[in-house]
């Protein structure tokens, strides 16, 4: 794996030239528009895929996929980190948690990205549920 093998000094380097932005519980982490555009390393906690239909509301967005309007509209600040408002999805129901449907699923050191950055298919960006799903935060 690409994160997990770099040292510390290494892991640092990409760190500083990385933009780091910080999720809540049920935040839209990477839209399903966008997965095959953006390199996503999950640092810490647990994201997964969640069908784009379920979102219970969305921030406006420019064609660009940035947050539409004046200069900071939809983006706020928690814990100095730049925290990026995509929208929600709903809490996942008991029947929802205990299904045996496959979905990707990332832990802290997985990625998602274009196949050429991510070479398992089901967790890069041209998955077979990359443009109907979004990688939503899971953990707390």
């Amino acid at each position: 794996p690409f994160i997990t093998s770099l040292s510390y000094a290494h892991s640092m380097e990409v760190l500083e030239s990385a933009r780091v932005d910080a999720f809540c519980m049920n935040d839209i982490v990477v839209l399903a528009s966008r997965r095959t555009e953006v390199l996503c390393v999950v640092w810490e906690g647990t994201c997964m895929e969640r069908d784009h239909s379920d979102i219970t509301n969305q921030a406006p967005f420019s064609d660009n996929g940035r947050p539409a309007g004046r200069r900071g509209k939809g983006l706020r600040s928690e814990n100095s980190m730049l925290q990026v408002v995509q929208g929600r999805h709903r809490p996942l129901t008991e029947k929802e948690l205990n299904t045996r449907r496959r979905v990707g699923v990332w832990q802290a050191g997985d990625w998602t990205g274009p196949r050429s950055l991510q070479p398992e298919k089901r967790l890069s960006g041209e998955s077979a549920t990359s443009e109907s799903h979004d990688i939503v935060a899971m953990s707390k």
